[in-house]
């Protein structure tokens, strides 16, 4: 039986019940690592009519090199994530993978929260600090009504945030092992070392990097950022380092302003639809390459991009995402690269649908497998 943090039915979130749909199909006898299913105290569940909660889930993929065949790991969890909006995409993309046969629900595993070490490779002291005053975590969000919101603010919002940024580690950890890993969530590249911003509050790319980095796993690794937005967290994260190479692919003259400097940035009109994108991104990709040789690759792979999201001004399709994500994943794997997909943003009403659609193009291409390591 699977227990996830929490369960969505309709608009009412009930933090800390059982998903009583996954139980049933789970085989899995364990609880997600580091949460608690704990009722919410009344004064709590008052006001979660007032939050806007992103379910999370993480899905990893692995890729063996003798065999060609994509193996499938992933862990599904579900947690509270206060943003601008009222969505549950993650949900939605786990949900379909089942409906579809891209999974089965015994092929989600948790991950485990980045501990106070890995978050201090990146992050300072002070900003770590700073994530238990509400204030300043509501302007890290862009939520203003947290302020007023009489609730554990760390529970309800930075452990979530620390468990899916734990997803990404996870997700490197088990793409050096065979290829191929896929956080659905993440992603979260305008976090920097000393603030966060845009709805981001730990910069889970550059941790992982870090840890392994600190491991010894790895030398170099090469972020690919794809959301509409500059990843210009991750730009500063990784700044003046050889051993890192961060391109970013974003619309002109949006959020955010002003730009840092990544290592390559291509600004992309507004209006631009499929063709030409993916023109851009397939021309690039030799030079990628050419510029790095990374030991392994991170795609920041925001639905923003999308004809309709109500933060940019993109015309991309559902398959547009579906070509995108797997020029880049065919990229990596042509040159025995293992590579990590986080899902980044995405803000319109069907933007899950797309991320689902590459997901599970990935597992029609490469294969799938088990949970066993």
């Amino acid at each position: 039986m699977l227990l996830v943090v929490t369960f969505f039915n309709g608009d009412a979130v009930q933090f800390g019940t059982y998903s009583e749909e996954l139980a049933r199909n789970s085989r899995v006898n364990s609880f997600p690592p580091n949460c608690a299913a704990k009722p919410l105290p009344q004064e709590e569940r008052n006001v979660e009519s007032s939050l806007n909660r992103i379910s999370e889930a993480f899905i990893r993929l692995r890729f063996n090199r003798r065999s060609n065949r994509l193996f499938w790991y992933a862990c599904v969890w579900t947690l509270p994530v206060i943003c601008h909006r009222a969505d549950s995409r993650y949900e939605k993309i786990h949900k379909e993978l089942i409906k579809a046969g891209g999974a089965a629900a015994d092929d989600f595993v948790a991950p485990s929260r980045l501990s106070d070490e890995e978050l201090r490779l990146v992050h300072s002291e002070k900003y770590l600090k700073s994530l238990k005053d509400r204030e300043k975590l509501a302007t890290y969000l862009e939520a203003p009504q947290l302020k007023l919101i009489p609730m554990d603010l760390t529970r309800a919002v930075v452990e979530p945030f620390r468990i899916a940024s734990g997803g990404t580690l996870l997700a490197a950890r088990r793409s050096l092992e065979s290829g191929i890993a896929v956080n659905i969530g993440g992603g979260y590249h305008h976090a920097k070392p000393d603030v966060g911003e845009g709805f981001c509050v730990f910069a889970d790319v550059p941790i992982a990097i870090r840890q392994l980095q600190k491991e010894k796993k790895i030398r170099t690794a090469l972020v690919i950022d794809v959301d509409v937005h500059q990843g210009n967290g991750t730009a500063v994260c990784l700044a003046n380092d050889d051993t890192t190479y961060t391109f970013s692919m974003q619309q002109e003259g949006i959020y955010p302003q002003p730009r840092e400097k990544s290592d390559w940035d291509i600004d992309l009109p507004a209006g631009m639809k499929d063709a030409e994108y993916l023109q851009i991104l397939k021309e690039s990709i030799p030079t990628i390459f050419q510029r790095c040789q990374p030991d392994i690759c991170f795609i920041v792979g925001g639905c923003d991009t999308l004809d309709g999201d109500p933060l940019a001004n993109l015309q991309m399709t559902q398959q547009g995402i579906v070509d995108r994500d797997a020029i880049i994943v065919a990229a990596c794997v042509d040159r025995k690269i293992p590579v990590v997909l986080t899902l980044s943003g995405g803000y319109s009403k069907n933007a899950w649908r797309s991320q689902f659609l590459s997901i599970k193009n990935l597992v029609d291409v490469y294969g799938l497998a088990n949970t066993e390591k």
